[in-house]
C-alpha cells in the first residue's frame, strides 16, 4: 500500500493529507447560509405572535406536513422559473429557502430512521 504524503507549509508546518476528508469550504456558500439561516430567524415568529426556539424544527414535524409545505414552496420556485412570479405566493428566494428547510428537516428524519444517530452531546 502506497504511502500518502503528508501537506508541507511554506512556514514548516505540516498536516496530514486531505485525502477523504470533507471539504465544507467547497461544499457550501457563506452567503447562502446566511440567507438560510435569516430566513429561519424570520420564521421563529409564529402566527399567534410567539416565538419557537431555532431548533423547535429537530422535534420532528411530521414527514407528510412536511412534504405537503414542500411541494407548496417547490410550485412557487416552479412558477418562478416558468415566469409567473404573479402567481407565487412568496419570492424565489423564499421559495428556496423554505425547500432547503423541508428538505433538510425530512434528510434528519431519514437519516434517524436508518440509524444515523444524530443524537450528539449539546441536546
Amino acid at each position: 500500500m502506497d504511502k500518502v504524503a503528508n501537506r508541507v507549509f511554506e512556514t514548516g508546518a505540516t498536516r496530514s493529507p486531505l485525502g477523504n476528508k470533507l471539504e465544507y469550504d467547497g461544499y457550501f456558500n457563506p452567503l447562502v447560509l446566511k440567507r438560510f439561516a435569516e430566513y429561519m430567524k424570520k420564521h421563529q415568529t409564529q402566527a399567534d405572535g410567539e416565538q419557537r426556539a431555532a431548533d423547535n424544527w429537530q422535534k420532528n414535524i411530521p414527514m407528510k406536513s412536511l412534504h405537503d409545505s414542500k411541494k407548496r414552496h417547490d410550485i412557487d420556485v416552479w412558477l418562478h422559473i416558468k415566469g409567473y412570479p404573479e402567481e407565487a405566493t412568496e419570492s424565489m428566494e423564499e421559495s428556496l429557502c423554505a425547500a432547503i428547510f423541508g428538505n433538510m428537516a425530512m434528510l434528519k428524519q431519514v437519516m434517524e430512521q436508518s440509524g444515523r444517530g444524530l443524537g450528539g452531546l449539546l441536546k
